[in-house]
């Protein structure tokens, strides 16, 4: 249970593109922001708040979930651009319901227009939880049409009404181009992990043997969307390298996503094919605690990352991480310290770098060890503490 604090109680409503289902599918994406909001809204309602949430169906139809102060309100779906769930009634289905606070976690449309539209509308506070920049130099043309037409015509149009805006990390909100100008309404908030739901009592060993994995191997972990902005490529690249010099060495990519194809096609041309394993999703909390715990280091070579909630799950899992210095990531990993950073798009240096930890058991024990002190900054009482000051500031 979370700790509850004495403040007056509202009606909030979350946008969000997508909402998690308590069962997971495959073909309804949901990564880091939508876990982040879903916690967050999860807290909200046991402090008492009336939480709605409007999202997108995983199909064509609408349906209502309710739970103890929390409804979710999902709109069937009318097309899909790449991974994302367009549904255009969204955009005026949540003006038939009474809240207090918009509060929109984007940038992905259509929930961000929707929120935009339901403050204006109604004259209600905006807060928008802004955890990343949208690129369009990627996907299919659907997909760089509208994320260019997003970014032109409607970012700063959502941004600038917002009461608040909240982002993840500090060099995040340094480096956006499109929070620069709307520097006086942010707030740094970073996002949480609950680091009980990592903490597992089976041996490293035991937890290969319920999880099929070969005892001797050398495990690198990378869990993510296997997308662009993610390079997942880098990583891939970097097993030949890997192969050559780390006797046993495997790579499990647990995620889905535009480049999975691609991924899997490059593995049989760069004959590592038996050395990269690929796992769409886990939707069990043990088991995916499991899956960090049987392996020997994370790797996160992303180009972009405005935060990156999986480094913080490793750390709680006791995991030594070696990941891209860009964005939030250089806010939660100190090089030599909480783990190894490295250049992004630089598969050759990936690989030396993650062959000096593996060769190193000292140097893997430190990471180990302050990685795991690192982790208890983001706890989401704490998180969720800000966020609540926001909304009673914003609320007058």
């Amino acid at each position: 249970m979370w700790v509850s604090r004495t403040l007056s109680k509202m009606k909030i409503g979350y946008f969000i593109t997508h909402y998690p289902y308590e069962k997971h599918y495959t073909q309804y994406v949901c990564g880091g922001m939508e876990t982040a909001a879903s916690t967050l809204a999860a807290i909200m309602s046991e402090r008492g708040h009336e939480i709605s949430v409007f999202t997108t169906s995983i199909d064509n139809r609408d349906s209502v979930e309710k739970y103890e102060n929390l409804t979710v309100y999902r709109y069937g779906a009318n097309f899909k651009i790449a991974q994302a769930n367009i549904a255009l009634s969204l955009l005026w289905k949540p003006l038939e319901y009474k809240i207090d606070i918009v509060h929109t976690h984007g940038p992905t449309p259509p929930a961000s227009i929707a929120a935009l539209r339901y403050a204006k509308t109604k004259n209600k506070p905006l807060v928008v939880t802004y955890h990343g920049d949208a690129q369009a130099n990627w996907g299919g043309v659907v997909r760089r049409i509208s994320v260019l037409f997003y970014n032109t015509y409607l970012v700063h149009s959502i941004l600038s009404h917002a009461n608040s805006v909240i982002v993840p990390s500090k060099d995040f909100a340094d480096n956006s181009k499109f929070l620069k100008v709307h520097r006086d309404k942010i707030t740094v908030i970073p996002n949480g992990i609950n680091i009980d739901e990592f903490q597992v009592s089976y041996s490293k060993e035991e937890c290969r043997r319920q999880l099929g994995l070969r005892g001797e191997s050398r495990i690198i972990l990378f869990i993510g969307a296997l997308s662009p902005t993610k390079s997942p490529d880098v990583i891939l690249r970097a097993m030949p390298i890997l192969k050559k010099s780390v006797p046993n060495i495997k790579l499990i990519f647990v995620g889905d996503g535009i480049l999975k194809a691609r991924l899997q096609k490059t593995s049989r041309e760069l004959s590592v094919e038996e050395e990269v394993q690929f796992i769409d999703y886990v939707d069990n909390s043990m088991r995916k605690a499991m899956l960090y715990k049987s392996s020997d280091l994370f790797v996160l070579p992303s180009n972009q990352e405005s935060f990156g909630i999986v480094i913080l799950e490793a750390m709680a899992s006791g995991l030594p991480v070696v990941a891209s210095a860009v964005g939030g990531i250089t806010n939660l990993v100190k090089d030599g310290q909480t783990g190894l950073l490295v250049p992004p798009y630089n598969s050759d240096i990936l690989a030396k770098a993650i062959i000096k930890l593996l060769g190193n058991p000292e140097l893997i024990q430190k990471l180990s060890e302050e990685g795991k002190k690192q982790v208890q900054n983001y706890s989401w009482s704490e998180i969720a503490d800000k966020t609540e000051e926001i909304y009673q500031e914003v609320a007058g």
